[in-house]
């Protein structure tokens, strides 16, 4: 990450990242900037909306939403670990 504001000003939000350190395995993994995503998607309001709208539905059907079976899968993957 750049530490120095200044630099950090001059090469733009595109340069900005993180680096984080997984514990077990240290080698730095590069986040990009959701700065080009979220620039692309500014610009498709019709798509938000849509998604927006289908968002509920979405995480009702979602898997981890259903109680018993996430506990289920959950307990099998303790007793296999």
């Amino acid at each position: 990450m750049l530490a120095d504001p200044a630099e950090r000003a001059e090469r733009g939000p595109q340069a900005l990242h993180r680096v984080v350190m997984d514990l077990a395995n240290p080698v730095p993994v590069v986040i990009p900037s959701p700065l080009p995503l979220a620039a692309t998607w500014a610009d498709q309001r019709d798509a938000l909306a849509d998604l927006r709208g289908s968002l509920r539905d979405m995480v009702s059907n979602s898997p981890l939403t259903n109680a018993a079976t996430y506990v289920k899968h959950l307990e099998a993957a303790y007793r296999s670990a």
